[in-house]
């Protein structure tokens, strides 16, 4: 009898430590999981530590990047436009000066082309710009279109003022029959209408 009591004392206490056991073993894996996943955090963590912090591109901007300094960037872009723009108008302005002439030419004629090629190339120094020019026979049937565009009658100097490589202006230098008798004042009225050409109005 007392034997039967022992072994069902010593199977009560197998079974409770069994069930102790199987008991305490999730207990274990749940404390394990935390451990691991506080590990993992760690580690995680860890590599953001040694990560490059992300750098906001608006503090790759100066620090006086105002309205007022925006301004007067682009103050100074219009500025450059505008230099650049006239530079391209002043190259693209040519002036030339056409010598009409007949087949015959008496001294007067040849007086007046004389003289206006003289005052061109006096205006041309002074200026240090250029004035095409081009004699031609009004009489010959590739220039006979002059006599209409430019209203021609007579011998004459015309000069005309070309922009981008339209035709601007022209004008007939009439007063040149008038003042082929006295050179100086003859150069004086060329170089003079040559200058108002020039102007860029």
């Amino acid at each position: 009898m007392l034997k039967i009591k022992i072994s069902v004392l010593y199977l009560a206490v197998i079974t409770s430590i069994c069930i102790i056991i199987s008991c305490n073993k999730p207990e274990q894996d749940k404390n394990k999981n935390p451990d691991a996943q506080v590990k993992n955090d760690n580690k995680h963590d860890s590599i953001k530590l040694n990560a490059e912090p992300y750098k906001d591109t608006i503090q790759n901007y100066p620090k006086n990047t105002g309205i007022d300094s925006l301004k007067a960037l682009m103050k100074k872009e219009r500025k450059k436009r505008y230099d650049s723009l006239k530079a391209l108008k002043e190259e693209e302005v040519k002036i030339m000066a056409y010598y009409f002439h007949p087949t015959a030419r008496c001294v007067t004629c040849r007086n007046i082309e004389a003289y206006s090629y003289e005052a061109i190339q006096e205006w041309e120094k002074k200026n240090k710009k250029k004035v095409a020019w081009k004699e031609l026979n009004i009489e010959d049937s590739v220039n006979e279109h002059y006599t209409d565009e430019f209203n021609l009658q007579f011998s004459s100097l015309i000069i005309v003022k070309y922009v981008g490589g339209k035709k601007d202006k022209w004008k007939n230098l009439e007063d040149t029959w008038k003042l082929v008798n006295d050179k100086s004042s003859f150069i004086k009225y060329v170089i003079y209408e040559l200058n108002q050409f020039a102007k860029n109005n």
